[in-house]
């Protein structure tokens, strides 16, 4: 019976309370015999105030409550269950003999959900219980699903205005740094020199807040690789340990290789702030725990994954990380990834590690969610989208490079030297340009081949091994003749660089580059 009634609902899973309200005790019984099978919690009351006291401490999910009571009856309980805020929205069914006009009207008057006509069936007690169960679930999984996508549009609206400062203060924040660096370059004065360092070293502390900034709002520079989550988890292991030594750290895997495709740094710095927060948590314990979990995603939780991003919930890695530090309160629970909510010292500042390791893993397609029980643990899941054979989906593209409408542009970085693409990737996100890097030819031609409408301009290394930079200048302008394109190489051929402007370059920048001539271009 349980099978065929509750087929539409196949994850209601958790044992639901059922109080059974009667002052005869045959009558309980016959009611307990039915849902007893069914794996019920069952609780009994024979009296009105003795199902009041019982409800308002075990909050059960269903009141089966008889209407023919001494003292108080069914009506009356069930009104004083209505008005206690406690126990309003229990679920309440009606038990009775009496099904004439008046007392079926009044019983859903008070409040009641239904009833149930005595003698009754197992067939008709089991299937309005279910269908109480079904209605109670649903609500609770509405509710669930708008407390999430209220807490989604807040985190939306919080990124677009942590991306409009960061986007400003960056303007300032690199005006300051550069006049720091002119100051140095122009004074032999040894205190000069020490105050402009200073400078520096405090502008740069901004930029790192910046750029938290920037990865809570889902902006931010890209480099799109294929990495290891298990290396990443286990260099966060060996920092844990040298930190806090007296936390016992465990890795668990049944994956033998787990990958993502993402940017190495951003993950990385996911993976620290959990694990680095999760020991904090265990400050003051003598025998805390540690726990990393890798796993492929098993589905359970249908709700993590946006049904808009069409992806099977196979392709995604789920990381786990476990501790059994202080908790987290429920009233704290919904704000842990706001930006600058801290329940540290204000002191010790803080307070940007979790929101910007939202954006970043939102904006890999992903999710991050904790589950905390204050005093016993918490436990925070990431969900990655997994490697695709070393090709990431144009839909992820997409994601990763154009989140903001008004800034639909970006530029394309394609050099075969790492320190030349990320030197370049810095200079150019330095002012507020989105960016897309590319290690060879090849790439580079493709991804321009993807979004040639959206790419703004091209920095082309020369020399590359298989596809060279004048071929892939070549296949670029097949792409689109009006392409513009800037050559970057250490290669200083006068011939050479005539040659690729009559192809079609728009310039030439030597090697080693400067900012200024790409602030020049850009």
């Amino acid at each position: 019976m349980k099978q065929q009634v509750f087929d539409a609902m196949p994850d209601i899973n958790r044992k639901a309370k059922v109080l059974i309200v009667d002052d005869m005790t045959d009558n309980i019984e016959i009611a307990a015999s039915v849902l007893a099978p069914e794996g019920f919690i069952l609780l009994y009351a024979q009296s009105g105030s003795e199902c009041i006291t019982i409800a308002e401490k075990e909050q059960p999910d269903i009141i089966l409550l008889d209407i023919m009571m001494p003292e108080m009856d069914g009506i009356e309980t069930c009104k004083v269950l209505k008005e206690n805020v406690t126990t309003a929205h229990i679920a309440v069914i009606f038990l009775t003999a009496k099904i004439d006009d008046e007392t079926l009207s009044n019983s859903f008057a008070v409040g009641g959900v239904d009833y149930i006509a005595k003698p009754f069936s197992s067939s008709a007690l089991l299937s309005r219980v279910y269908n109480q169960l079904r209605l109670i679930y649903k609500h609770e999984a509405l509710s669930l699903a708008q407390e999430k996508l209220a807490r989604s549009e807040k985190n939306q609206f919080l990124g677009l205005l942590a991306g409009g400062i960061a986007h400003d203060f960056n303007n300032q924040l690199n005006g300051i740094m550069g006049f720091s660096d002119l100051i140095k370059d122009r004074t032999s004065d040894d205190k000069i020199t020490r105050l402009a360092d200073l400078i520096t070293e405090c502008g740069e502390r901004c930029a790192v807040l910046t750029n938290n900034l920037l990865a809570f709002a889902g902006k931010g520079k890209y480099q799109i690789i294929n990495i290891n989550i298990k290396e990443l988890i286990r260099e966060a292991e060996e920092n844990i340990k040298k930190k806090f030594p007296h936390i016992r750290v465990v890795f668990n895997s049944s994956i033998e290789s787990p990958t993502v495709n993402g940017d190495y740094n951003q993950i990385d710095s996911v993976v620290q702030t959990v694990a680095t927060n999760a020991a904090e948590a265990m400050m003051n314990q003598d025998n805390g725990v540690l726990v990393f979990e890798v796993n492929d995603w098993d589905g359970k939780r249908a709700s993590c994954v946006q049904e808009s991003k069409r992806l099977e919930y196979n392709n995604y890695l789920e990381i786990k990380v476990s501790d059994t530090g202080v908790g987290i309160s429920e009233a704290n629970l919904g704000k842990v990834f706001e930006p600058f909510f801290t329940t540290k010292d204000l002191s010790s500042g803080g307070g940007m590690s979790l929101a910007a390791a939202y954006g970043i893993v939102e904006n890999h397609g992903g999710e991050i969610s904790v589950e905390s029980v204050e005093g016993q643990g918490t436990t925070v899941s990431i969900l990655l989208p997994k490697d695709y054979d070393s090709e990431y989906d144009s839909r992820r593209d997409i994601e990763l490079l154009g989140r903001d409408a008004s800034e639909d542009e970006f530029i394309l970085v394609v050099d075969d030297n790492k320190m030349s693409r990320i030197f370049l990737e810095d200079v150019i996100t330095a002012q507020s340009h989105r960016v897309v890097a590319a290690s060879s030819g090849s790439e580079g031609v493709d991804i321009y081949a993807k979004y040639k409408d959206r790419i703004r301009m091209v920095f082309l290394d020369y020399i590359m091994p298989n596809m060279t930079g004048k071929e892939a200048l070549e296949k670029i302008l097949q792409i689109n003749p009006e392409a513009v394109v800037y050559m970057v190489s250490g290669y200083k051929s006068e011939q050479s660089i005539q040659e690729l402007l009559k192809i079609g370059a728009k310039g030439f920048i030597k090697k080693p580059c400067k900012c200024e001539e790409i602030l020049e271009v850009l």
